[in-house]
């Protein structure tokens, strides 16, 4: 036999009230009294009635809804962040909507406009990871009203939680020194993007502090921070190697390992390669790579707490900005036996 499907109808029939007097007390509408809720509640649980999510959510004129834009999925970083973000905002009763900028400006601005139309409670702002002026989504993103958190780099004008990228540089910078690693040479993308610059700048002051000599530190900036483009940039550099190879990521220290291994040139022995990230290329790499730690999970989790604070405010203030610390994770490709 078929059970019934218990209706908002039959819960306002047995508390003796109105459908529209239901959903209101359901929703815990300062409008019903806590009397008529509490029999409203009563006669649910005795009925068995499940509330409809999205009649819940028409009521309270909410959407459910956490936005995130991010510049590229395939990049395992930001499939880790995202994956990681949508477990904890499934956690926190919402729904996760990902929008993808494919690091194109006016993609990030339509992605932000989609979200604000879409009515979503809150957003996740990954700025793309190529030079622009990103003045434009941080004034349509303060105009929408919405609650929203800068994620792995700042942006005026909005909170923003980061991983401490330039203490992670100086850390690696000071460990390659000590172990008496005296030239470097670092592999990064454009300039003029604020994670990539951040480390590059702490690479080359973390040096002058180590005493390394002056002209043994060089920064190549190339297209893109992704295994072809490091590939091809140790190329000319065979004949010329620096003690280490310094890497804006572990994908293109990955590239930097199998370049040098395919050439006959062993690592660490006759030159070192260290990675940032601590993502999964600097684990399954012949050579397991040194590389910096970047905790996504907790990065992800003051996010949130971040975010839901400004959607429900509860009686602490959060700070502006902040910023995860990182840690040095010491591998064979540095280690020289």
């Amino acid at each position: 036999m078929t059970k019934k499907t218990v209706r908002i109808y039959d819960v306002a029939k047995a508390a003796g009230v109105s459908e529209a007097t239901v959903s209101l007390a359901l929703n815990h509408s300062p409008l019903v009294k806590q009397e008529t809720r509490k029999a409203v509640e009563a006669a649910a649980r005795k009925l068995g009635y499940t509330p409809n999510p999205y009649a819940r959510r028409l009521v309270l004129q909410k959407s459910g809804m956490i936005g995130v834009v991010v510049p590229d999925i395939e990049n395992v970083y930001y499939a880790a962040l995202v994956k990681t973000l949508s477990a904890q905002i499934a956690d926190s009763g919402y729904s996760l909507s990902i929008f993808i900028s494919d690091n194109d400006p006016e993609r990030e601005r339509r992605a932000i406009r989609d979200m604000i139309g879409a009515r979503v409670e809150g957003i996740v702002y990954v700025p793309i990871n190529t030079p622009c002026d990103l003045s434009a989504s941080r004034a349509l993103l303060q105009s929408g009203g919405i609650p929203t958190v800068c994620v792995t780099t700042e942006a005026a004008g909005l909170p923003s939680v980061r991983c401490d990228l330039a203490a992670g540089m100086r850390a690696l910078v000071a460990y390659l020194a000590a172990a008496g690693y005296r030239s470097l040479h670092y592999l990064t993308g454009p300039a003029g993007v604020y994670a990539l610059d951040i480390r590059a700048d702490a690479l080359i002051q973390a040096a002058a502090d180590a005493g390394l000599p002056r002209g043994s530190v060089t920064v190549q900036h190339l297209a893109a921070v992704d295994y072809d483009c490091a590939c091809a940039a140790v190329a000319p550099r065979l004949g010329d190697l620096p003690d280490c190879f310094v890497c804006a990521n572990d994908f293109m220290a990955l590239g930097v390992v199998n370049t040098l291994t395919a050439h006959g040139i062993a690592v660490p022995q006759r030159a070192a390669v260290a990675g940032f990230d601590n993502s999964v290329f600097s684990r399954v790499s012949p050579v397991p790579i040194t590389t910096v730690h970047q905790d996504i999970p907790e990065l992800v989790r003051r996010t949130v707490r971040c975010l839901l604070h400004q959607i429900r405010p509860d009686s602490t203030e959060p700070p502006d900005s902040l910023c995860i610390p990182v840690q040095l994770i010491p591998r064979a490709s540095t280690i020289r036996v």
